[in-house]
Order: C-alpha cells, then sequence, then structure tokens
C-alpha cells in the first residue's frame, strides 16, 4: 500500500478541526444569539384625556404603557400633535398651547397609541400668568374669602390653632405625619398650620401621609383655604401631586373629585382637578388664566362646585380662584346629582408607583379652611 503524503494528512486534521469548530457554533442543540423582542404594549394610558388651556398655557400629560396584565412597562414612547399651529408637544409630553382651536396629541409606544384632545382658547385681556405670592382679601365676614358667593352659610372656619380634631374636623393618622406646626409666614396671621410630613423614602403608592376630613350635605358648595409646598419639594414623576378631595355620597357609594398640582419635581406646578364621578376620568386645567404655583409660597386657593341636575347631565359647576385670580371655570361639568358629602385633606404623593421613594423629607401646609354652601 502507497504510503500517505504527510501534509495531506495534516490538511484532512485541519480540516475536521475547523469543521467541528463551525459545528460547535452553529449545531442544533447549541444556544443562537437572537435580537431582542420589543416589550409587548396592550393599552397606553393618558393622564389628562382632554385639556382646555389659554394661549400661552400649558399642561403635562403622562403616558404610561401597559402590559396584557394592566402592570406598567418600561419602554420609549413617541409625541406628536396634529396640529403644531395649535398646540405643540415636548419629548416628555408637555403640550404649550400656540393658538385658537383644537388638536390631538398622540403617543405610540411599541406600536400602539392614544391620543388626548387638546382645546386652545383665546387668552383673556388679564395677566396670562401669575405667580403672586400675595394672596388677596375678600368681602365676606371675616374679609379673607374674595370669592364666595351671595347667600352661602358658613359650616366650619378652621384655623388650626385649637388643633387637629375640633369645630367638627376629623382626623385618621396611622403614621403620625400630620401635625400642627407653628408657622409665621401664613398671610392669615393665625400662626398655625396643618402640616403633612413626607419622610424621605416615602413612597409614591396609593396613600397620603394621614386624612383630616370634615362631613356635610350641600348640593353647592364653597372651599377655601391657604396652602403651601415646603421649598424643597420632590414632585411625583407622574407630574400628580394631590391635595385634597370632594366626595358625592349615593348610598353606600360616593366618588370624588380631587384638586392636585400638576407639574414635573420642582415645579412650577399649577392646578387641575380630576372627576372620577361621572366624566370618565376627565381632567379639568386653567382655561382663563394661568397661574404657576412655586414651592416655599404661600396660596389662597378658593373652589366653587355646583353638583348637576342628574347624573353626568352637563350643567355642573367647577370654578377656582388662586390668589383672587379665577384660573378656571366650566359650566358644563358632569358631575352626579347628590350632594357633595365630605371633604378629605389628604394629600397623596402620586397614588400610582409604589417604587417611587421621596429621595428627602418634605411636606405640605395648609392654613385657614372655610367652608360654606346652600
Amino acid at each position: 500500500m502507497r504510503a500517505r503524503n504527510p501534509a495531506f494528512i495534516s490538511l484532512c486534521v485541519s480540516l475536521l478541526a475547523i469543521s467541528a469548530a463551525c459545528s460547535d457554533t452553529v449545531g442544533p442543540n447549541q444556544d443562537v444569539l437572537q435580537p431582542a423582542l420589543p416589550v409587548a404594549v396592550k393599552t397606553v394610558a393618558l393622564t389628562p384625556t382632554e385639556a382646555t388651556l389659554s394661549t400661552g398655557g400649558h399642561v403635562a400629560i403622562t403616558a404610561t404603557p401597559l402590559g396584557a396584565n394592566g402592570k406598567p412597562v418600561k419602554t420609549t414612547v413617541t409625541w406628536s400633535s396634529s396640529d403644531p399651529k395649535v398646540a405643540t408637544v415636548s419629548d416628555s409630553g408637555q403640550v404649550a398651547a400656540v393658538a385658537p382651536g383644537n388638536a390631538k396629541i398622540t403617543v405610540v409606544a411599541n406600536g400602539v397609541s392614544a391620543t388626548a384632545a387638546v382645546t386652545v382658547l383665546a387668552a383673556t385681556s388679564a395677566t396670562p400668568t401669575d405667580s403672586s405670592t400675595t394672596p388677596s382679601t375678600g368681602s365676606d365676614a371675616s374679609g379673607l374669602w374674595t370669592n364666595e358667593p351671595a347667600g352661602f352659610s358658613a359650616l366650619t372656619n378652621q384655623s388650626w390653632n385649637g388643633g387637629v380634631s375640633s369645630l367638627g374636623w376629623q382626623e385618621y393618622d396611622m403614621y403620625n405625619h400630620v401635625t400642627v406646626e407653628s408657622d409665621a409666614s401664613l398671610p392669615t396671621g393665625d400662626g398655625k398650620a396643618l402640616q403633612f410630613y413626607y419622610p424621605a423614602g416615602f413612597s409614591g403608592g396609593g396613600y397620603g401621609p394621614g386624612l383630616v376630613y370634615y362631613q356635610m350635605s350641600k348640593g353647592e358648595i364653597y372651599l377655601g383655604f391657604y396652602w403651601k409646598l415646603s421649598p424643597n419639594w420632590q414632585g411625583h414623576p407622574s407630574g400628580v401631586n394631590k391635595l385634597l378631595y370632594v366626595f358625592q355620597r349615593q348610598g353606600q357609594k360616593r366618588q370624588a373629585v380631587f384638586l392636585v398640582a400638576h407639574g414635573s419635581s420642582g415645579g412650577p406646578f399649577h392646578f387641575e382637578i380630576s372627576n372620577e364621578a361621572s366624566d370618565g376620568g376627565k381632567w379639568w386645567t386653567q382655561n382663563v388664566n394661568n397661574v404657576s404655583l412655586v414651592p416655599g409660597q404661600w396660596y389662597k386657593v378658593e373652589l366653587h362646585m355646583k353638583k348637576s341636575s342628574s347624573d353626568a347631565a352637563p350643567n355642573g359647576l367647577v370654578e377656582w380662584w388662586v390668589n383672587g385670580k379665577l384660573a378656571a371655570r366650566y359650566t358644563n361639568a358632569k358631575l352626579r346629582a347628590s350632594n357633595f358629602s365630605e371633604v378629605h385633606v389628604d394629600p397623596v404623593w402620586g397614588g400610582v408607583d409604589n417604587s417611587v421613594k421621596k429621595s428627602h423629607s418634605d411636606y405640605q401646609r395648609f392654613g385657614s379652611i372655610r367652608i360654606s354652601g346652600r
């Protein structure tokens, strides 16, 4: 038998080694790197879904992509406006009112979209933006409450000098975060403020530091109070920093409108009201004057509401003033026909996402509170 060429044997061995190496990388029993699949998004939740602004006004829209299980998923979103000549939107969902008209603000997350309707009204002749630090006085008996409607009967005037549970108010404070603190800067001169304390590490989930509430039964109410955020206030990432709830009770069921200071961390903020009662979670924002809220400053807030003639009838009234300046008026509010039954000073931080925590301690403070009605 003819001897084999050593060079030929070496070549065969090399080819077999290469073949084995290739087999190791693409064999049927081996893992093969695959491109990452996009996160599955079922729906995108928007807050708010409707907004009415004056020219020059702003509103922050929050988008939360949700999976099939209804839980938030982390993914990128893109924003667009159907008419940038009416309203523009930034990459973070900040909407700016440019000119009177209507625009659709659309957000897309992994091919799934959601839309918010924005109506822009002509600005009034009043100053469009006001962050005045001097709350105005009024014409009622106390001289404090400028816009209380004529003919209203006082239900409570609470200054907190006598403590929390007094003059018909009740307290629920399981965390010992609700106190009465001295504050010489109060414009009313009362000297005492109701404080809700948020320690470092406080969760942005569905509860506040505590609850102070008042019960009544009126079809039309006026609520006036003094309020401020601590100078170092950390806004919730959702833009929602709640102050209080006004409930309408029907039997054992109750639903509320709630007032929030809306804005990103550090501010400035502005007031918005969410209606969970009969209008599909509608948000009302400033549509008369744009009033900015700066942490560390006192503001006089006045809220006037009248129930609807029947559930969801568009003839309820919601309007509010900041430091005596009308910020918003809605004469077609879809409220319930039930009387207003409770005011809950319950400043929930965000109300969503337990994973969000306070990075430092801060507070909300409330000065004198007046409730009247008819």
